[in-house]
């Protein structure tokens, strides 16, 4: 199933149909999850779909040079709450809206209570996976670093989701490829493999959640292999202006984090920044950018 593991991020070798079949193929996965399976069933379409995203985000690890840090934050750090937010758990606060009573049950009498405060390291690369975390509060950041120090951001993680890296290397006993950060302070809860699988066994609710996440995420990744493989730097930066920019609101991220975001260094981004603006595209101002011409942009981006 590792159909991307052993490619180069070039035109040679990682085709545009290729990349078109992959997401295809794995289309049907998704729609498999909207049918009333069997536990088994559904689990099998499960792995499918966890090894396909296994599989890219390896790829774009082995294509970007990525470095092993070792984590900052020791595992004893990853301490419990002094309220136990276990006791005032709902499907709701999980963003599991479908979860069974059962199931919730579970989660309640088997989970641990996690916190972490702002920029901690979740896992690095060459972690093993123990538990998958599933937050009540805050943002995660999964991001794959090079050698010379640029970051690559691969997706983030916020209530209502789940790490599809984690759920990979819990399903498939792997080791982690990437490195989570905090953004924000974190709360939530952590449910071992053995948690995990019952739950899978025995909830279609938390079933059909992951597999949902998991699908979304394997074309959020595909369309992140094409913009690695294909994209100028000017078009990604113009796609993340736009994305950024919706409903006319300005642009407070930093260049740092715009060159984090697309995969490049921050002094790129600044002279691309100023490209636009000489062409009347975007104003930059100090900690902000505005943008002046959508229609502009979107031709870049294209």
């Amino acid at each position: 199933m590792r159909l991307l593991d052993n490619t180069h991020c070039d035109k040679s070798t990682v085709q545009r149909g290729k990349i078109a079949a992959f997401s295809r193929k794995y289309a049907a996965n998704f729609e498999l999850s909207q049918c009333k399976l069997n536990a088994e069933t559904t689990r099998l379409s499960l792995m499918c779909t966890v090894e396909c995203s296994y599989s890219i985000t390896v790829w774009i690890a082995k294509n970007t040079n990525k470095t092993t840090r070792k984590s900052r934050m020791a595992p004893s750090e990853k301490t419990e709450h002094g309220n136990d937010p276990r006791a005032i758990l709902s499907a709701k606060a999980l963003g599991i809206p479908g979860l069974e009573a059962d199931a919730l049950a579970t989660l309640k009498s088997h989970a641990r209570s996690i916190s972490a405060p702002k920029l901690a390291t979740i896992f690095a690369p060459g972690d093993a996976c123990q538990s998958l975390p599933l937050l009540t509060k805050g943002s995660i950041q999964v991001r794959i670093t090079s050698e010379n120090g640029r970051e690559l951001t691969l997706y983030r993680v916020r209530p209502g989701e789940t790490c599809v890296m984690s759920v990979a290397c819990l399903m498939g006993a792997n080791l982690y490829q990437a490195e989570a950060i905090s953004e924000t302070d974190i709360e939530g809860i952590a449910i071992s493999r053995s948690v995990f699988d019952s739950l899978l066994a025995s909830s279609p609710g938390f079933r059909a959640h992951i597999l949902a996440i998991q699908t979304h995420r394997i074309f959020d990744l595909v369309a992140l292999v094409d913009d690695v493989a294909f994209h100028r730097t000017e078009a990604r930066l113009a796609s993340r202006l736009l994305a950024l920019s919706i409903g006319g609101k300005p642009i407070t991220e930093t260049h740092q984090q715009l060159a984090d975001d697309i995969g490049t260094a921050r002094e790129v981004v600044s002279r691309r920044l100023k490209r636009l603006e000489a062409s009347g595209f975007i104003t930059v101002e100090r900690r902000m950018i505005e943008v002046i011409d959508r229609a502009g942009l979107a031709k870049i981006s294209e």
